[in-house]
């Protein structure tokens, strides 16, 4: 019986995603490869879905690497602005803008609006190589509200200005441990997580 780790790489150059990935992963018999070790080539997201990015990434990294792939494709939604920035908040204020300038700009948005309702969206997309005919799926969401300002320094991203109402506190103030119990992209890898136990 082979128990050598499985090899998957994971479709992002974002290595903070990739660090919180390789945290859930690691109890596993998998190991996760970072596409950014391997390729600089910047994969274009053309589809109009989280799904359609998901899969987009996972068909390129498994093409590039010939390695069975998990595409993530993730973002947050804001209820006032109708589910913007959505698949565009990586691109929310120009691609080359920091995610400091992408806060600043959607507080400033949302500076007279009651409704701070929002949410983080995570979609997993694994083929086993880039022409799988039966890609799967894997969802994860985070419920909770745009902050009035940003608060912490832990996490990236739009962690500082997302607040989570049960523990009461800004992700970006929550250390790693306990966002990776709670955020959307944990929901989705340990139901990507449970599907592959079920199937070894």
């Amino acid at each position: 019986m082979n128990n050598s780790p499985k090899k998957i790489v994971f479709a992002s150059h974002n290595r903070g995603k990739y660090k919180e990935m390789s945290e859930i992963f690691k109890p596993h018999n998998i190991e996760l490869i970072f596409l950014g070790d391997h390729s600089s080539t910047d994969i274009e997201e053309t589809g109009l879905s989280f799904h359609e990015n998901a899969l987009i990434k996972a068909r390129k990294a498994s093409e590039l690497t010939s390695l069975p792939a998990l595409g993530d494709d993730s973002g947050l939604c804001v209820s006032a602005l109708h589910n913007q920035p959505g698949i565009y908040s990586a691109r929310y204020n120009g691609v080359e803008s920091s995610f400091q300038s992408k806060m600043i700009k959607l507080l400033e948005e949302l500076k007279d609006e009651k409704n701070r309702k929002a949410f983080f969206v995570c979609v997993l997309a694994y083929v086993e190589n880039a022409t799988d005919p039966i890609p799967k799926f894997f969802e994860g969401f985070w419920h909770g509200f745009i902050a009035d300002e940003m608060k912490g320094t832990h996490g990236f991203g739009y962690d500082p200005i997302f607040f989570d109402p049960n523990q009461n506190m800004c992700v970006g103030e929550m250390d790693s441990s306990l966002k990776l119990q709670l955020s959307h992209r944990a929901k989705a890898t340990n139901l990507f997580i449970q599907q592959w136990q079920l199937n070894t």
